[in-house]
């Protein structure tokens, strides 16, 4: 399927869906399926709205760069079924400092960032 048209509200074909969507309508778009020769009419719609804060990040690679680092947690030898989850995310035991290195997404998905060890 191919998008042909994208356009804004209130431009020419997008009245009668301003009309029934009012500010909601962020964008119509006209789609094309050429193997059974129909267009299709989609909108884009602003469902919710909440108040969000800027992160400390302004830029896109800043962000990725910061959690694309590895970081050392400290799992207690007697918590086996947290060292399980750990290394089944990827981790990497370090008998050397006995902790576990693992990417920093994945400590904050496992949700145990309160035990990353600052080196």
């Amino acid at each position: 399927m191919e998008v042909r048209k994208s356009l804004k509200p209130g431009a020419a074909g997008t009245k009668h869906l301003l009309e029934k969507y009012g500010e909601q309508l962020v964008r119509v778009r006209y789609r094309y399926d050429d193997t059974l020769h129909k267009r299709y009419t989609t909108v884009e719609l602003i469902v919710d709205s909440k108040e969000w804060m800027k992160t400390q990040f302004t830029n896109p690679q800043a962000c990725q760069s910061y959690y694309a680092t590895d970081v050392r947690v400290k799992i207690d030898y007697h918590e086996t079924e947290l060292r399980q989850k750990v290394k089944a995310a990827g981790g990497i035991w370090l008998p050397k400092d006995r902790l576990w290195q693992l990417n920093k997404n994945l400590v904050k998905k496992l949700d145990i960032e309160h035990r990353v060890v600052n080196l």
